[in-house]
């Protein structure tokens, strides 16, 4: 991105330096290197070789600050309220860990090259991986709900805080690209059939489901609704909880954020990109909750945005984040750990060696929430 950025807006200066060319431009900053990495099912290690660091970080840092002015909240100082993160382990049920057992067998399968791509596949395996994670009824609606989950877990906070702050009528956040309320059937089908045709037969191990063409992904079984159901049953007013997803024109989302900023709505759940950018409901936001993981840092900390913003009447905030041990949950913080190193150290105005290797302080938190899911793990 940073090439394709330059080549765009300084490409002369490339020529002069003889870095038109993307191979040239990844000889000269580049860094491979091969490590061990969790597998797909989150069970297993494996060795890979990816794009680990980048070399020569001044001149490449000399190269991007000539054709960008780069501002992050950081160096803007931003009257924000202060963030507390809380780390939400969730143990995985007996059936989480059958499940994910089921799906390595499905991995050394697909890799021994006995299966038909078009029948399974890794795309397929890191899909079923993310659903088992968040709650096994995303896999089979027939099973029945566990309450020591991470999706229950979310449920009790939300209870706790809805009550806690009922005199301030604080108000909440929940993410979750999986389980959306569903769209109408024909959809479905279009959806379904994009995947099994298009999408499937082009898959390998870097490519997730989200990734290809939605953060979204329509299951049998609504996260969304269990949770309104649930919340409902503990007698928070259903009038009290929405779906960004219920907002189908900018005149009913403007109406849906104002009720949120009022405190009428005291729970707003949507997916990262209906109720990421744009969503200014910060006035109450007491708590965000992220129940589940996105694949790229910015939608990360776009949704921390919501809430760690200007225009927040609280002093002190509260960022959920919730994993489930032995499962997809460390892969997915390791791949944002991973795009967090070269994001925070090539954006940053601050100096910085001749290699980049270190995590910034956004990326520690995806690495500690990826060493609290594999303490088990020896290498």
């Amino acid at each position: 991105e940073i090439h394709t950025m330059l080549r765009y807006l300084a490409h002369d200066t490339l020529e002069e330096h003889g870095l038109a060319a993307f191979d040239a431009f990844i000889s000269t900053f580049g860094a491979p290197k091969t490590d061990w990495e969790l597998s797909p099912t989150g069970t297993t290690w494996r060795q890979k070789t990816r794009m680990a660091g980048f070399d020569n970080m001044p001149e490449l840092q000399s190269l991007w600050r000539a054709a960008a002015d780069v501002q992050t909240a950081e160096t803007l100082n931003l009257p924000t309220p202060d963030c507390e993160m809380h780390i939400v382990e969730a143990k995985p049920t007996q059936l989480q860990q059958e499940l994910m057992q089921e799906l390595s067998d499905r991995a050394d399968a697909v890799q021994a090259g006995g299966v038909d791509s078009h029948i399974d596949n890794n795309l397929l395996i890191t899909s079923d991986c993310r659903k088992v994670g968040l709650d096994p009824r995303l896999v089979d609606p027939t099973l029945e709900d566990n309450p020591n989950t991470k999706l229950n877990q979310c449920v009790d906070n939300v209870f706790n805080i809805w009550t806690e702050t009922a005199e301030k009528r604080s108000t909440q956040l929940i993410f979750c690209d999986l389980g959306v309320p569903h769209k109408n059937q024909q959809q479905k089908a279009d959806v379904s059939e994009m995947t099994n045709q298009d999408v499937i037969q082009d898959a390998d191990d870097d490519v997730s489901i989200s990734e290809l063409f939605s953060l979204e992904e329509e299951l049998p079984f609504c996260v969304y609704d269990d949770i309104k159901e649930k919340l409902v049953a503990r007698g928070v007013p259903a009038e009290e909880i929405a779906f960004i997803h219920e907002a189908k024109t900018e005149t009913q989302k403007s109406a849906l954020f104002e009720k949120v900023r009022n405190g009428d709505v005291r729970v707003l759940i949507g997916s990262t990109p209906k109720m990421g950018t744009g969503t200014n409901v910060q006035d109450k936001l007491i708590a965000l909750h992220d129940l589940d993981i996105p694949w790229r840092p910015a939608d990360l900390e776009q949704r921390r945005g919501r809430m760690v913003r200007q225009g927040n009447e609280n002093d002190k905030v509260h960022l959920f984040r919730y994993v489930t041990t032995g499962t997809f949950d460390a892969v997915s913080y390791q791949t944002l750990e991973a795009k967090q190193k070269f994001i925070g150290q090539v954006m940053t105005n601050q100096a910085v060696g001749r290699s980049c290797e270190d995590i910034d302080q956004s990326a520690l938190s995806y690495a500690q929430i990826k060493a609290s899911l594999h303490r088990r793990y020896q290498i």
